[in-house]
């Protein structure tokens, strides 16, 4: 059953909360904080095989400095399970630890269906369903290198964002590792045709791997012209600081268009100084050709 947070603080220092089964498909299957000034302090111990998410936010903030939600899934198709999932009026704040082998149909690490996410440290990693989920303008905030988004894979093979998927909301990075994370598209990073924005001026998106396109990143408001107009990739913002690193597409690497644009201005990329190869960034223009020779 759920242990509910009704109002007030609970703090674990240590200990295990395990097998329990929650009481409807948005309930925790250990945690839940249903008022706004409830509060949970995760500062170890671990939250681990439940049925039903490890921690739910209706409302107020949980906060993981140090130790494991781990192996928590649905009890049945439908259930919102996994890790972490986040309501409108909720707040989580990972600033160490680990969210690990959690299995959920999208976001199982941390399904956001609204409310804020800031992450400055600790690992998601290794969950079956993606990293994270941001839906219903949820906001998600990545602010130092210490936080690692890795080895996550979509639940089905045809689903997209492996590290992170972007329904509809918001997502600013200033530091961070997503890495070694796979999905049909966007193996690190997945946005959908809805209202979103991605704005990244640190840290690093490597190793990741998409089964068609953008094994970093992935966007519907791609434009495959050889010659850029100002506003292709809106929703995407990207400063020079950012490294893209070993990113793979399934459909293989396009060489860049003959113009770049200033807001995305990476310039260390997977190959040919510019992010817009299909490897870091879904482009696909100049898909087989040998850039410099060809056009």
């Amino acid at each position: 059953m759920d242990t509910p947070v009704a109002s007030g603080t609970f703090t674990m220092y240590d200990g295990s909360i395990t097998s329990n089964t929650a009481t409807s498909v948005t309930g925790a299957g250990s945690v839940m904080l249903g008022t706004a000034d409830a509060k949970f302090y995760m500062h170890g111990g671990s939250i681990s095989e439940n049925y039903g998410a490890g921690i739910t936010a209706w409302a107020g903030t949980a906060t993981l400095t140090n130790g494991i939600i781990a192996m928590n899934e649905p009890e049945s198709p439908g259930q919102s399970a996994g890790g972490v999932f986040i309501m409108s009026g909720g707040t989580f704040i990972m600033e160490g630890g680990q969210i690990s082998d959690n299995t959920n149909h999208i976001g199982a690490g941390v399904n956001m269906h609204s409310g804020t996410f800031i992450m400055s440290g600790g690992t998601i990693s290794n969950n079956i369903g993606g990293g994270v989920a941001i839906g219903n303008l949820g906001a998600f905030y990545m602010t130092h290198n210490d936080a690692r988004i890795e080895n996550n894979t979509t639940f089905s093979p045809l689903a997209n964002g492996g590290g992170i998927h972007v329904n509809l909301g918001t997502v600013n990075i200033t530091g961070g590792v997503i890495a070694n994370n796979s999905a049909r598209r966007g193996g690190g990073i997945y946005l959908s045709s809805s209202i979103n924005m991605l704005t990244i001026t640190g840290g690093y998106i490597k190793n990741n791997v998409a089964t068609y396109d953008g094994g970093g990143i992935f966007t519907w408001r791609r434009n495959n012209s050889t010659i850029l107009p100002a506003t292709a990739y809106s929703d995407i913002d990207i400063g020079e600081a950012v490294v893209f690193s070993g990113n793979r597409a399934g459909n293989g690497a396009s060489a860049p268009p003959d113009n770049r644009l200033p807001h995305i201005a990476a310039t260390t990329a997977s190959i040919w100084g510019n992010p817009l190869n299909n490897y870091d960034i879904n482009y696909t223009g100049r898909l087989g050709y040998e850039y410099g020779l060809s056009s």
